[in-house]
């Protein structure tokens, strides 16, 4: 069985050794060596969200008496990575500091480059990968340095609604890279939640949905489905720390939509099974992580058991 595990893209593993500096994101220690561990335990589920970077010591901890302990679930371990990861971001991007003008100039400048941007992203054709990919880099890059999210996510809505019914790729990619601007919020003992951060949240869910909804009932592309549900797996992860149940009944508001344009047949179709399926294994694992982190939310609780 382990010969037939797959490896994990040397791409996907550079990329997870570069954002963790190649250090155990528990102790910190970049003298204790760097492997990459599966935090789901599934060796053949190489999402770089799944993958942590651990020592020696801490990877022989968590598969301590043949299973992973209580003492580092894998929900712990992703605050564990998050945190690191967030970490390292800003011991990089610390020397940069942000353009201050009392004239407010360089706020109208930020605004119009994230726009360019944005109509960038819509010009691009659907298989220009690294194009489109380069233009959400540099977004969570003005994100990171800048500020501006509300006004990146603002537009970035907008070109959701322009190009959801057929460009696949490109919404699919923006699915993928959302969650990346607000995964800075890793937990209350660690960084505050602000009033800004909370409405970021909402546009965050607001575009995800939107792609999802029109996925589902006009191209029915699998890929973006799947996109589309780990992307809400992730930002429930943060509804979970920050208690936050009310975006949580948002989150499956968007659900039922998806469930229902998945359900709609047009002249000559079929229900779309698959997406259907996938939306109800997201539904299992967010009920799953509910009742281990939040079994308080009733209300919640009671639409993941019907």
């Amino acid at each position: 069985m382990i010969k037939n595990r797959k490896k994990i893209p040397h791409e996907i593993e550079a990329e997870i050794l570069f954002i963790n500096d190649r250090t155990c994101c528990i102790c910190r220690d970049s003298t204790k060596g760097a492997q990459i561990h599966h935090i789901d335990e599934n060796p053949d589920n190489n999402d770089p969200g799944n993958l942590s970077v651990v020592c020696t010591e801490h990877h022989d901890e968590i598969h301590k008496s043949g299973g992973i302990t209580k003492e580092i679930s894998p929900t712990l371990l992703k605050k564990y990575k998050s945190n690191w990861e967030l970490t390292v971001r800003k011991l990089r991007t610390q020397q940069h500091v942000p353009i201050k003008s009392s004239l407010g100039i360089e706020k109208i400048l930020f605004k119009f480059e994230i726009r360019k941007t944005a109509y960038e992203i819509v010009a691009l054709k659907g298989n220009d990968i690294d194009g489109i990919n380069q233009r959400l880099e540099f977004l969570y890059t003005l994100h990171l340095l800048e500020g501006y999210t509300e006004h990146i996510l603002s537009d970035l809505h907008q070109v959701v609604v322009m190009l959801a019914l057929s460009d696949t790729n490109k919404t699919r990619l923006i699915a993928n890279k959302i969650y990346e601007f607000v995964w800075h919020l890793v937990g209350p003992e660690n960084v505050q939640i602000t009033k800004k951060d909370i409405d970021n949240l909402e546009i965050a869910i607001e575009i995800i949905g939107t792609i999802g909804d029109f996925s589902a009932e006009f191209n029915k592309s699998l890929k973006v489905i799947k996109s589309v549900s780990k992307a809400f797996e992730n930002i429930w992860d943060i509804l979970i720390w920050y208690n936050l149940e009310s975006h949580a009944l948002t989150i499956l508001d968007q659900l039922d939509k998806i469930s229902k344009a998945c359900k709609t047949a047009y002249e000559n179709e079929e229900p779309w099974v698959s997406g259907m399926g996938e939306i109800s294994k997201l539904r299992k694992k967010l009920k799953k992580i509910t009742l281990e982190e939040q079994p308080e939310w009733k209300k919640v609780l009671a639409i993941l058991n019907k």
